[in-house]
């Protein structure tokens, strides 16, 4: 929450928020942002536009929708668009303690670090500032590992190989895949979500 103004009722203030969905990424991902503007008053608020000043490295992607009517694309940023970015609104009103949404989202280039960023709204009821929304942007750090369930077979005998791995980072990583060269006289024999080809074996990561 953030910028007050004076009200001698006791009643807070009309107020923004702003919130980021995944708050980590990984670089080239993109995060939804969420501008909340809760009308506390007792008369309906007025949002003539939206500022977002989005990080070094950001930039703007789509509207995504909310509870604010969407402005005329001429009225959006441009995507690609970066710094400073604005939307202009018409008819568009915050009823007597209600609230409104509006959601756009942005790609988040990189490098890797730790971002921040506010959006102010005009409304009638003057200028309101957000606390910063932050994102972090980092890399996957995968590991593996395998192991056969024993050091010798005789021929035509059985070998299980077991493979672990892990993601030791807080980034998702989606469409992973494990492949293995088999030695020269081996053959695949078979496991789940694995397959084989000129002796190459292909695991889909699930």
């Amino acid at each position: 929450m953030a910028t007050g103004f004076a009200n001698t009722c006791g009643v807070p203030p009309p107020s923004a928020s702003k919130s980021a969905s995944p708050s980590f990424v990984t670089l080239a991902g993109t995060v939804d942002f969420t501008i909340t503007i809760n009308n506390t008053s007792a008369a309906a608020l007025t949002v003539t536009s939206i500022t977002d000043t989005l990080p070094a490295g950001f930039t703007f992607d789509s509207d995504q929708g909310g509870s604010l009517v969407p402005p005329a694309p001429a009225r959006s940023p441009s995507p690609g668009s970066t710094g400073n970015i604005t939307w202009t609104f018409s008819g568009n009103t915050v009823p007597a303690g209600g609230t409104r949404t509006f959601i756009f989202r942005a790609t988040a280039a990189g490098p890797v670090g730790t971002y921040s960023n506010t959006a102010s709204v005009v409304t009638s009821a003057g200028t309101l500032t957000t606390d910063p929304a932050q994102v972090g942007i980092g890399a996957p750090r995968l590991t593996i590992a395998k192991a056969a369930d024993a050091a010798s077979r005789n021929p035509g005998e059985n070998i299980t190989y077991t493979i672990a791995y892990s993601n030791d980072s807080p980034v998702n990583v989606t469409g992973a895949q494990i492949t293995d060269a088999l030695p020269l006289g081996m053959s695949f024999v078979s496991s789940p979500d694995c397959t084989e080809s000129a002796s190459l074996v292909t695991c889909s990561l699930v």
